[in-house]
């Protein structure tokens, strides 16, 4: 029953999104789904996998922008909830909530662009799923808050960026698991070509180091993992993505992404020796 409301809500959001609308002015609400056919986050398959076998997941989301802020609720649904694509039980049971508030000032006559996030990641279900596989007593959350800071350089060529991100684990697992040293510092560039009037690709490269502390409560050689946290250079990427708009408000959009991953903790991090990853996303927004 779940898993048939967060398909149809998918659907409903999607159908939402594509529909025009007969005379609307621009108030900076949008709204949106993508889909992305493996979830790669900072460093390995989040669902798992290998390059033979990749799982995918969808984001539909909601948004409102004003003056410099922008707030946004999405959704992370793992594509085993809505379509049989060799699911693990964690898959079929993980679902998210994610609460994101931006903010964006440029300066110095649009030189400069300092970006500030806060954000709050819930997994409603995880205390479920945690004390089914850990046994009782076990409820962990896996809620997770996010506190990130950004600078780009937009008067340079190819618009470098320094992006720093901590994280707090909401619950440190009964003393077991660090929950206030995770930190992700990236450096990127990119470049936006105007194809036409309405379509725009988007080329971007990045490098990052994650210290990903809180990772050693499951991937210490206690608990049968490879090591005692994940902690280095995480990513390198490049990627491109293709986005068209149309006068209706609506835009479609997907991309090639590439990493390779160069640390043994991330390749390892689910006993695959994954060093290359490749996914594409697809996706649609109504902005108002």
């Amino acid at each position: 029953m779940k898993q048939t409301v967060v398909f149809l809500t998918a659907v409903l959001i999607s159908i939402i999104c594509i529909i025009p609308p007969a005379q609307a002015e621009r108030i900076g609400i949008d709204a949106g789904i993508e889909y992305r056919s493996e979830y790669f986050w900072r460093g390995f398959s989040f669902y798992g996998g290998d390059t033979n076998n990749p799982r995918g997941v969808y984001f539909p989301w909601i948004g409102f922008g004003f003056s410099d802020f922008y707030f946004s609720v999405s959704g992370e649904v793992a594509s085993a909830r809505v379509a049989d694509n060799q699911p693990n039980n964690v898959e079929r049971g993980w679902y998210g909530i994610d609460y994101i508030l931006d903010f964006n000032k440029k300066l110095f006559s649009e030189s400069i662009t300092l970006g500030i996030r806060a954000a709050y990641f819930m997994y409603p279900n995880s205390p479920d799923i945690n004390e089914e596989v850990n046994g009782e007593g076990k409820d962990w959350r896996n809620d997770f808050a996010e506190a990130a800071a950004s600078i780009t350089v937009n008067a340079l060529p190819l618009n470098p960026k320094i992006l720093v991100s901590y994280y707090y684990r909401i619950d440190d697992r009964d003393g077991t698991q660090e929950n206030a040293e995770d930190v992700y510092a990236q450096f990127s560039l990119s470049h936006t070509f105007a194809l036409a009037q309405n379509a725009s690709l988007k080329l971007h490269a990045s490098i990052a180091y994650f210290n990903y502390a809180s990772s050693e409560q499951w991937n210490s050689p206690e608990v049968g993992g490879y090591g005692d946290d994940y902690k280095g250079i995480s990513d390198i990427t490049i990627g491109m993505k293709l986005s068209v708009s149309a006068d209706s408000g609506v835009t479609v959009f997907g991309s090639w992404n590439y990493a390779y991953v160069p640390d043994e903790d991330f390749y390892m991090a689910n006993w695959y020796k994954e060093k290359h990853h490749y996914w594409t996303t697809f996706g649609v927004t109504y902005s108002i």
